[in-house]
C-alpha cells in the first residue's frame, strides 16, 4: 500500500521495475542498513526507487532489519567446510530475499582470501 500511495497517479511510459520478476540485484544495488539505490545509469530503476519512496524510513529500516537478521546467521557459516555460497542464500520470493543475497554475496567477497601475485617485483638497487 505504502508504494502505490507514494505513486499517486504517476505511471512512466516504460512503467516500473517490478521487484517479483526478473533478477531484482540486476537493476538494483540494496544496502545493508537496508537503502536502495538503482544501478548506474538504470533510468527505470531509478524512477521506481524515487516514485515508489522505495527508501522511506519505515521501509527501509525494516528491510535493513531483515537482512541484518540473515546476515547474522550466516556470517559465521562464511568460508566454512561444507557452506558453500549457495547454502547460504534464499532461494524464494521471500521478503526482501534479493537484497539479503545481495549482501551475502558482498559478506561472502569480502570474507574471502585475496589472491595475492607470486611475482615479486624487483627493487631498484644503486
Amino acid at each position: 500500500m505504502g508504494c502505490n500511495v507514494a505513486k499517486g497517479d504517476k505511471w512512466p511510459k516504460e512503467g516500473y521495475v517490478a521487484p517479483d520478476e526478473g533478477e531484482p540485484s540486476s537493476r538494483f544495488v540494496f544496502a545493508r542498513n537496508g537503502a536502495i539505490r538503482s544501478r548506474k545509469g538504470d533510468e527505470q530503476a531509478q524512477r521506481t526507487v524515487e516514485d515508489l519512496d522505495l527508501n522511506r524510513h519505515w521501509l527501509a529500516r525494516h528491510r535493513g532489519m531483515v537482512i541484518e537478521r540473515h546476515l547474522k546467521l550466516v556470517v559465521n557459516l562464511i568460508g566454512r567446510p561444507g557452506f558453500p555460497l549457495d547454502d547460504l542464500l534464499l532461494d524464494g520470493p521471500d521478503e526482501f530475499s534479493a537484497a539479503i543475497n545481495q549482501n551475502v554475496r558482498r559478506a561472502w567477497a569480502k570474507a574471502r582470501p585475496k589472491k595475492t601475485s607470486s611475482r615479486v617485483r624487483p627493487r631498484n638497487v644503486k
